[in-house]
């Protein structure tokens, strides 16, 4: 019957619910992933048990049941990990973890105590422990998961901090480089123009020279003659 609704409620979700909301909730395919994961854990369990007999000495692969619970553990496997691996990519890892461990156990625990009647016992101190227990690591994985967010967010804070420091310490000395290639430029095309302004003015004192005593040779012939 449990299995029947498995199958009922992954074939709904595959074809239903996963095409519109799975990349909206991680819980759709965590749901699915959850739920056949329950399967798996009960068809390894009946496996095990067909092999351990087997392995005693009474030979149980001549039944069809230990072929059945061997591809069942395969197929639900192969679901299983298809389903998880598309809530990881989808969401984050502090997401999904809590999520689907809180959910793979509760439907576990359910399908032990549906399959193999775990709760069938005169001591109620065994069912009150197991309860405990159960509520104290959903309590601790809650507790984990909270305690990692601040500290992923101080992080990412911190270094947003530091990325903009070492941001703008580096757009400062980008332009104090820039301000020392301008002032340098400049005093080297001042220089140059200094130069060439002394050059010029040498050229002038030539050609003043040179105009003197082209006179003053004009003038000496003319008293001559």
């Amino acid at each position: 019957m449990y299995s029947l609704f498995v199958l009922g409620f992954s074939t709904f979700m595959i074809y239903r619910v996963v095409p519109k909301w799975g990349n909206k909730s991680p819980i759709v395919n965590i749901s699915i992933c959850s739920f056949v994961g329950s399967i798996t854990v009960m068809a390894s369990k009946g496996f095990g048990i067909a092999l351990k007999l087997t392995f005693a000495g009474s030979n149980q692969l001549t039944h069809p049941s230990t072929y059945v619970f061997a591809l069942l553990v395969g197929i639900c496997i192969v679901v299983q990990m298809n389903y998880f691996n598309k809530a990881l990519d989808m969401f984050s890892t502090n997401v999904v973890m809590p999520i689907y461990y809180v959910m793979f156990t509760t439907a576990t625990i359910t399908a032990s105590v549906i399959l193999f009647q775990g709760f069938n016992t005169t001591s109620t101190v065994n069912v009150v422990s197991l309860f405990c227990g159960f509520g104290t690591i959903f309590s601790g994985v809650l507790l984990l998961n909270n305690a990692q967010h601040p500290a992923s967010e101080s992080h990412g804070k911190s270094g947003s901090i530091t990325n903009g420091s070492g941001g703008h310490g580096f757009a400062d000395r980008r332009s104090s480089r820039e301000s020392t290639l301008l002032n340098a430029f400049d005093e080297e095309s001042l220089g140059l123009t200094q130069l060439r302004e002394e050059e010029e003015d040498e050229d002038d004192d030539l050609t003043e020279d040179e105009d003197r005593r082209v006179r003053m040779s004009n003038g000496g012939h003319s008293h001559h003659h």
